[in-house]
Formats: C-alpha cells, structure tokens, sequence
C-alpha cells in the first residue's frame, strides 16, 4: 500500500471530509465517534495538537450558538446575558463536524510525510495550469510553509520578532516529486467519479 501515490490517499480523506459534513443527524455521532476513535488510536499526538490550535473555533461555536440561540436560559437570574440550553444542543452539529475534520485531518498528517503532502498537492494541482496556476509554485509554497510550521510552535509574537530578523544566505533545495503511475491514476479517477457522481445525485 505504500507504493499508492499520496495523491490518493489526500483524494480519499478530503473525500471522507466532505461525506463527514454531509451525513444526517441520524449517524453523524455515529461517523464522527468513528473518527475521532480512529484519531485517538493511531494519531493521537497529531489530534491533540489540531484540537489545541482550534480551540478558540470550539469556544467561538459555543459563544456564537449558546449566547444568541433564544430558549430556556441556564442561568435565569442573568437575564439576556444567560446562554441558553437550546443553543448549546444547537452547538453540538457544528461542533461535531468540525472535531470529524480534524480527526481526518490529524490521520492524514499523521499518515502523509512533508514530501508526500507537497508530492500530492503538486499533483492535484496540475489540471489547474489552464487557469494559469503554476504547480511548481504551489508545491514550493507548500513545502516552506510546511516546514515553517513543522519547527515552530507559531506564536504570533515570535514571528513578528523574526520578520526583523537577517535570513542569512539561503542555500538551494531540491525537492523531488513523483508524478502519477497507471494504477493510481485509476485510482484517483475511481475516487473522483464517485465523488461527483455523489455530489450530482
């Protein structure tokens, strides 16, 4: 299975994504228990970390639903400024599907090296050079900012000092990448129909 193409394997978990944002109320915890089940189990530390950096997204879910939902207030004795337990059962939906997408999210970065991430977007992005994107652009912007991010905990602080930093000299890289072969292009095409044929249906 290592010889599939990244390409595939990032096509199969936006994929997943999307059928995760999709999916009725009925299996959504059902789909997103799942997930996060298989995140806690094979990408745990991938999983805290993306859960950490959007934890003000939750809070901001839970103030947005919870403080403007109108219903039976929690703490009657503030008024208009009391959330409400509507609002807070209206929150559990987005947040659900949000904590599926960085489960999917934490499997693939834990899955996917920095080569295989800038190797498979470089791929997918090649049908978009008749828009006039140049892939190899793209893919260069990918692998520095992945690499920035890999080695910083990103404090908006710490990068402010480093804009007034000296870079130094700047050494050249090359950075290779694998095209697509007969079967993961089969494959890719598979993924590609069943999602439009899904999306059109």
């Amino acid at each position: 299975m290592k010889s599939i193409h990244p390409a595939v394997y990032v096509t199969a978990g936006f994929f997943l994504i999307f059928l995760l944002q999709v999916l009725s109320l009925a299996f959504l915890p059902w789909g997103t228990g799942l997930a996060v089940l298989c995140a806690l189990v094979f990408a745990r530390r991938d999983w805290v970390r993306v859960v950490r950096r959007l934890r003000y997204i939750f809070l901001a879910l839970l103030i947005l639903f919870a403080w403007q939902t109108p219903g039976v207030m929690i703490v009657p004795p503030l008024g208009a400024f009391s959330p409400t337990w509507d609002g807070v059962r209206a929150t559990l939906e987005p947040a659900a599907r949000l904590l599926s997408v960085v489960s999917v999210v934490a499997l693939m970065l834990h899955g996917l090296s920095t080569e295989d991430w800038v190797n498979s977007l470089y791929v997918l992005v090649q049908p978009l050079r008749v828009l006039g994107l140049s892939a190899e652009r793209f893919a260069v912007r990918l692998r520095l900012v992945l690499d920035y991010t890999s080695q910083r905990d990103l404090h908006w602080r710490d990068c402010l000092h480093e804009m007034d930093a000296d870079l130094g000299e700047v050494s050249p890289q090359v950075w290779p990448v694998r095209g697509l072969r007969g079967y993961d292009a089969a494959l890719l095409s598979v993924l590609v129909i069943v999602l439009m044929g899904y999306v059109l249906w």
